[in-house]
């Protein structure tokens, strides 16, 4: 993905989980608010804009890398933190 405001990465249900073992980079808004995220790869956001990750409460699991370089970071979860780095 490049650095555009039109990256979304979405779930077609709230009761989705998008597991993630892979490098993501420059995605935009991960979730919606509508979908559980358990991350063991690298979501990486190096661009200028921002990288949004807004899941739901049906689950947030990250055992990986969450950064931003050069960008902003923002969590909305609706759901503690199982695990922070």
């Amino acid at each position: 993905m490049s650095g555009n405001s039109q990256n979304y990465i979405l779930a077609s249900s709230s009761q989705e989980v998008l597991t993630n073992q892979a490098t993501f980079r420059e995605p935009e808004n991960i979730g919606n608010g509508g979908m559980g995220l358990v991350n063991t790869g690298s979501i990486i956001a190096n661009a200028s804009g921002n990288l949004l990750i807004n899941v739901s409460g049906m689950n947030f699991n990250n055992t990986g890398t969450v950064e931003a370089n050069g960008a902003t970071l923002t969590l909305k979860v609706g759901c503690d933190f199982p695990h922070q780095r």
